[in-house]
C-alpha cells in the first residue's frame, strides 16, 4: 500500500529545512562580513610584510567566496521562507491532513472485519449438505 503521510511528511520537512538553511544562509553571510572587516582594519591599522599581504589576500578571497555561496542560498530559499510566511494557516493545515493520513494508515493496517449477516455460515452449511 502507497504510504501518502510519508509524501506529505517530506515535503513538510523540506519546508521546515529551508528555513532552516536560510537562517544558516544568513548567519554565514554576516560572519563573513564581520571577517571581512576583521581583515579590512588589520590592512589598514597594522604594518605586514608581502608575506602576510598575501596570506590575507588568500583569506580574504575565501571568505568572500563563502559569502557569495551563502547569499546565493540564502537568495533561493528565501522564495521558500516567505511561501511558508504567507501559508502558515495552510501549513498547519497540511500538519492536521498529515497526522490524519497517519492515522487512517494505522487503522488500515490493523482493521478486521465483523460479519454483518450469516451469509457465510449458511453458504458454508450449504455446502455440507450438497
Amino acid at each position: 500500500m502507497t504510504s501518502f503521510s510519508i509524501e506529505i511528511e517530506r515535503f513538510l520537512n523540506f519546508l521546515k529545512e529551508a528555513q532552516f538553511k536560510h537562517n544558516e544562509a544568513m548567519t554565514a553571510g554576516y560572519e563573513a562580513d564581520a571577517a571581512t572587516q576583521d581583515i579590512l582594519h588589520n590592512l589598514e591599522i597594522y604594518e605586514h610584510t608581502c608575506e602576510e599581504f598575501a596570506m590575507l589576500s588568500e583569506g580574504l578571497k575565501k571568505i568572500r567566496i563563502d559569502r557569495r555561496n551563502a547569499k546565493d542560498n540564502k537568495e533561493l530559499l528565501q522564495y521558500v521562507v516567505d511561501w511558508a510566511d504567507e501559508y502558515k494557516k495552510a501549513y498547519r493545515a497540511l500538519e492536521k491532513v498529515l497526522s490524519d493520513v497517519k492515522n487512517r494508515e494505522k487503522a488500515i493496517k490493523t482493521r478486521t472485519y465483523k460479519a454483518r449477516t450469516s451469509i457465510i455460515k449458511e453458504i458454508m452449511e450449504e455446502q455440507k449438505d450438497v
